[in-house]
């Protein structure tokens, strides 16, 4: 998910899953691009939320960046 920081309003809020896709391994990478005139110039945190079915685990990292 992308927030934008200021207002704390979501963006954008894509889910994907491995059961879309064709023969997961035990590692998965996954690519997004994101057009950025989508965006307003400001300050955005992006959260990707991974959960691990099999350890039953959750993470979710953060990251903020700024569209000029």
């Amino acid at each position: 998910s992308i927030v934008n920081v200021a207002t704390n309003k979501p963006v954008v809020q894509e889910a994907d899953s491995t059961a879309q896709m064709k023969n997961p391994g035990q590692q998965v990478t996954l690519a997004k691009t994101l057009p950025l005139a989508r965006l307003a110039p400001g300050v955005y945190r992006v959260t990707i939320t991974v959960k691990d079915e099999v350890a039953n685990q959750t993470i979710a990292p953060t990251a903020t960046f700024a569209v000029q």
